[in-house]
């Protein structure tokens, strides 16, 4: 039995992530399982409706590929393909290695490696997922199209242990005042206690303990890789994120190539695709109508 369903409700939560899934399956969308060597890999692969470039979609700490379902059913009719994976230790995705081992970033590539071969793809990244995205877009800047970054992690700072620390929620309480830092909009009561109960039960989970448990100023992105990236980027950071501190938004408003795009929504928070994933739809599906405009 996996650690993190010594909370209860956790097998409830799963449940509820099993029948999502399985609509999701209904409309055309495959699961997968990739072996990588930092554990087996669960992905999401869908067939698209439209001409754009295929989709990676990568989630966040203590998230799922699941969470990712409003906005990329409406960015399905403009693209050609989805690829959205359960980062490792989360959702269905499962880790092999010592906890302090476990490197996130490699175990995506080498499933997206054996998955989608050379093809070229979009990555849409939210916060651990915008780190783990860029990551792949400088390990594979020939199948980097572009990059759609929400709130992207991976700044250096003083303030790492501080932010780790963040994540340890000791009760539901903690969790909702989490999930207030998250949101742009203010949820209802009833919304705000499930999502803090469930992003509770997903944060004890063994992928989020690795990840709090490995990272170090080491891991985190230099000025100069960022700097180097030759994709188009978009990068939306809303102003309502209480979750990332100031001084990471300024590490990438200071440091992204002069090509970049970065826009700050007043109403957005941590987690746009959460707060208004039709309004982001239609954001990202400009980007990629001006991507097959470009040469």
């Amino acid at each position: 039995m996996d650690e993190a369903q010594r909370l209860p409700g956790t097998q409830l939560l799963r449940a509820a992530e099993t029948f999502g899934l399985r609509a999701l399956e209904s409309q055309g969308f495959r699961r997968r399982f990739v072996r990588t060597e930092h554990g087996r890999l669960h992905l999401l692969d869908a067939p698209g409706f439209g001409e754009g470039p295929p989709l990676l979609l990568v989630h966040g700490l203590g998230s799922a590929c699941i969470d990712w379902s409003p906005l990329m059913l409406r960015l399905r009719p403009y693209v050609r393909r989805l690829i959205v994976p359960d980062l490792p230790g989360h959702g269905w995705s499962r880790i092999t290695e010592t906890p302090d081992r476990v490197d996130i970033h490699t175990a995506v590539t080498q499933a997206l490696d054996a998955l989608v071969m050379d093809q070229e793809m979009v990555a849409i990244g939210n916060s651990l997922g915008g780190f783990v995205a860029t990551r792949w877009a400088l390990d594979r800047p020939d199948r980097a199209r572009a990059l759609v970054l929400l709130s992207p992690g991976g700044a250096p700072g003083a303030e790492l242990q501080q932010l780790l620390g963040s994540f340890a929620l000791r009760d539901q309480e903690e969790a909702m005042a989490f999930i207030d830092r998250v949101v742009g909009e203010p949820s209802t009561p009833f919304v705000r206690w499930l999502r803090g109960w469930g992003v509770r039960r997903r944060l004890e989970g063994e992928g989020p303990r690795a990840v709090l448990q490995r990272a170090s100023p080491d891991h985190m992105l230099r000025p100069e890789e960022v700097r180097s990236i030759r994709c188009p980027m978009l990068v939306v950071w809303g102003q309502r994120d209480d979750v990332l501190p100031d001084s990471h938004r300024r590490f990438w408003r200071e440091n992204l190539p002069e090509h970049a795009v970065m826009e700050e929504p007043a109403t957005y928070g941590h987690s746009p695709y959460l707060d208004d994933p039709r309004g982001l739809a239609r954001r990202i599906t400009r980007f990629l109508d001006d991507l097959r405009q470009s040469p």
